[in-house]
């Protein structure tokens, strides 16, 4: 698995072999086929108050990225996962998810092109357990 990881202080970009540093990047992106994306608290925690994470992953070996839900629990309509269809938020969006969907879980979602972009966003008082997604390329 080839796995780039762009983070708001430092941008990271492949381009001929050769890995260049930007210092001024506001998002994040990763460049992978397969793996488990979890919301900003990761995989044992709740997510945090005033979440406001944007990460964009791109497709390494096919023409599409898969998304498919494992868990979703979000404090209803206050905080939120949006998936836009391209490299950013400006990208068509696919869906807006919020609330405790654990019995019937959202998706799977599929970009039309190489790459999917995931804005998650949350209030200042209440938190929940967050997501889980499996990613693939497909």
């Amino acid at each position: 698995m080839q796995l780039f990881v762009l983070t708001k202080l430092t941008y990271l970009i492949r381009k001929f072999g050769i890995l260049i540093l930007c210092m001024l990047c506001s998002w994040d992106v990763m460049s992978q086929c397969s793996g488990t994306v979890y919301d900003p608290g990761g995989s044992g925690a709740n997510y945090p108050n005033n979440a406001n994470n944007t990460v964009t992953y791109t497709a390494t070996t096919s023409n599409s990225m898969k998304l498919t839900f494992t868990s979703f629990n979000t404090e209803v309509n206050y905080d939120k996962l949006q998936i836009y269809d391209g490299p950013n938020t400006s990208s068509t969006l696919i869906a807006t998810v919020s609330g405790n969907l654990t019995s019937a879980l959202p998706g799977p979602y599929t970009s039309t092109g190489q790459t999917i972009t995931l804005k998650f966003t949350s209030d200042g008082s209440v938190t929940a357990a967050g997501y889980s997604i499996n990613l693939t390329c497909v």
